[in-house]
């Protein structure tokens, strides 16, 4: 400020590059206020931008261990369905090895049985013999 008179009623005049600085002051606060909002936008949109990224990388890692978990039960399946038809095909031969038996078992013990009765009949005239011997022997 520059006093131009030295009189009662005195007047001030501002300098004229005073007032300029402050203009230019608002200005540059304006500016830098301008600046940090925008920045402080970007920094929020980043952040969600950032947060949606996450969760899509959520959903998809949730639907990999879907995708996995699923892939694993049906592997289960199979391998169950797997062994219960080795287990029906085994049970089958069994069964069929049983009737093998069966009519080898049978054949074979009715051969047993004719072998048997054909001794138990020379035991029986052998005894008959000896019996009718002891009789003649005995008179």
């Amino acid at each position: 400020m520059v006093i131009t008179s030295v009189s009662p009623t005195f007047e001030i005049e501002p300098k004229k590059k005073e007032k300029k600085k402050k203009k230019k002051k608002k200005k540059k606060k304006k500016k830098k206020k301008k600046k940090k909002k925008k920045k402080k936008k970007e920094e929020e949109e980043e952040e969600e931008e950032e947060k949606k990224k996450k969760k899509k990388r959520k959903k998809k890692k949730k639907k990999k261990k879907k995708k996995k978990e699923e892939e694993e039960e049906e592997e289960k399946k199979k391998k169950k369905k797997k062994e219960e038809e080795e287990e029906e095909e085994e049970e089958e031969e069994e069964e069929e090895r049983k009737k093998e038996r069966k009519i080898e078992g049978g054949k074979e013990g009715q051969k047993k049985n004719k072998e048997k009765k054909e001794e138990g009949e020379e035991k029986k005239k052998k005894i008959g013999l000896i019996f009718v011997h002891s009789q003649y022997a005995a008179r």
